[in-house]
């Protein structure tokens, strides 16, 4: 009696019967043949063979060629080794070379059963798949065959299933994934279970043989990258250039081409060219570059890095009133007395200096990719803001104070801006105004050292010198920027007589209510109006 075939595959779990495309990714292929990479990647693989391998050739798997083979035929018949029997072909592949960044595991292999069973004669062959990661062995792929398999059942066209020699078996891996912990084993089984007699030579001629045959046995992974474990690093930070995904390569050529604050040269490598990584404080952006020789191919890699700026700037300094005739280390502050009518009866000055020494410029000394390089490493703030107001104008029993009638009556249109009226100033309104526009002025001045285009220590923040600038040079222009950038702040608030000029001193708190003009004694003569009262 001939019995249907029937096959049971096993992959990851699954258990399907009948002839089948098990779970697992295939790629198509005709003949005997090799398969397409995708771009970017190269291929490596095991370069040992475990101890007492019973699959014939088993180097054949791992020579890089899908025209060869490992492979093995075992075979039992009733009427020559009786029941039960077994034979097994076992070999383990390993070795890979550590250090890739692996995309896949791909096994190029296929299982043929045939099996003839007469009566009540049993017989399997089994093929298996394992591989090990560095977590010991797992199974990933296995089939057994219980029943008659007279013909390989490959169909044509091919589907790619376990009886084909397109079958590839494919592993995603991580690319974190050590390659040197990979394994692959692959196992074929052949059980001879009951015979219907075991008479020698004229007995039970039911047979059960298998034969598995593995073309191939590689690791797909990514080209050499460069990387650098801080992208963004702030500005004096260290950080490390690495080479990844080449071991055994040679390496060469080191550079960092400079970008930003401003591209001040390209930095080479003098010492260690070889290594795989490069290491340093790091003060400007560029680009990191570097060439691998790996398996007879070159690879130009380079890595982009962004310096972010260090967290600098000087706050606003606050303001303070001084006495008429303050001296500062920048002016001396004398305003004018109100009596005159010369113009304001207050004086505001932003001193505006910092302490910035040779002390303060470091020049790189380390090997790594901003090798000399100079950069500032503190600045101090010096500024000082203080005000004055004429003392005239705030003595209530001073001469100046009693001629301020504080008899101002608008006419119907008076605005701040187109004032109209008759009358004076009262004279605790005019001090007021006196006040509040000096401090107008001081908000000007906060304003504009705020800005981070004109902040000093923001400024010399992201200041980079060449390698080849003499560090007193470089001192000089890092100093000549922070003038450009006191003057910037000097002119924010330097606007008296210009349209961004604070409230004037006679207009009251919303700047639109005229108070009245002052009562003076113009060119040191006599009051304008003397006195108050009719």
């Amino acid at each position: 009696m001939f019995r249907p075939g029937l096959i049971r595959a096993y992959a990851r779990g699954l258990f399907l019967v009948g002839f089948v495309w098990v779970g697992v990714y295939f790629y198509s292929r005709s003949d005997s043949p090799t398969f397409a990479q995708a771009p970017q990647t190269i291929t490596v693989r095991p370069r040992s063979v475990g101890p007492n391998p019973t699959i014939d050739s088993p180097t054949n798997a791992n020579d890089g060629s899908d025209a060869t083979s490992a492979g093995k035929l075992v075979s039992l018949i009733c009427k020559v080794s009786c029941a039960p029997s077994n034979q097994t072909a076992t070999a383990t592949w390993n070795n890979v070379l550590n250090g890739y960044r692996p995309i896949r595991l791909e096994i190029h292999w296929k299982a043929v059963p045939t099996i003839s069973l007469f009566g009540t004669a049993t017989a399997s062959v089994k093929a298996k798949l394992e591989y090990d990661i560095g977590q010991g062995l797992q199974i990933y792929e296995q089939y057994e065959w219980t029943q008659n398999q007279l013909v390989p059942n490959c169909p044509n066209p091919s589907n790619q299933s376990i009886q084909c020699g397109d079958h590839v078996t494919s592993i995603s891996l991580l690319p974190e994934q050590s390659t040197g912990a990979i394994q692959v084993r692959l196992t074929l089984t052949d059980d001879l279970l009951t015979c219907n007699n075991c008479i020698v030579n004229t007995g039970d001629p039911s047979q059960a043989r298998g034969q598995i045959w593995v073309y191939d046995i590689r690791v797909i992974a990514e080209t050499p990258t460069l990387t650098i474990d801080h992208s963004t690093p702030t500005r004096g930070d260290s950080a490390v250039f690495q080479v990844l995904g080449a071991p055994g390569s040679t390496i060469s050529g080191w550079q960092y081409v400079t970008m930003s604050p401003n591209a001040v040269g390209t930095i080479g490598r003098t010492s260690n060219t070889n290594s795989a990584t490069w290491s340093g404080k790091i003060v400007a952006s560029g680009t990191g570059k570097v060439s691998v020789m790996l398996l007879g191919q070159p690879y130009n890699l380079e890595k982009v890095v962004t310096v972010s700026p260090r967290n600098w700037a000087f706050p606003a300094v606050d303001a303070h009133q001084r006495s008429q005739g303050y001296v500062e280390p920048c002016n001396t502050i004398v305003t004018n007395s109100p009596i005159l009518g010369l113009g304001g009866a207050g004086l505001y000055d932003a001193c505006i200096r910092w302490d910035l020494t040779l002390a303060d410029v470091e020049t790189i000394s380390d090997d790594g990719p901003n090798h000399g390089l100079k950069w500032i490493t503190g600045i101090r703030d010096l500024t000082t803001a203080d005000w004055v107001i004429h003392p005239d104008a705030t003595d209530a029993n001073g001469d100046w104070w009693k001629h301020q009638c504080g008899d101002f009556v608008p006419g119907p249109t008076s605005t701040c801006a187109a004032p109209t009226g008759q009358g004076f100033i009262k004279p605790q309104d005019y001090a007021d105004g006196v006040v509040r526009h000096e401090l107008g002025h001081h908000s000007q001045y906060v304003a504009a050292q705020d800005n981070p285009l004109n902040n000093i220590k923001t400024g010399a923040e992201n200041q980079v010198g060449a390698a080849t600038q003499d560090k007193v040079v470089f001192f000089n222009s890092v100093n000549n920027l922070l003038i450009l950038r006191r003057d910037a702040i000097y002119a924010g608030y330097h606007t008296d007589g210009t349209p961004n000029a604070p409230c004037h001193q006679q207009c009251d708190a919303t700047c639109t209510i005229f108070n009245g003009p002052v009562n003076t004694k113009p060119n040191g003569g006599n009051w304008i109006k003397d006195p108050c009262a009719p």
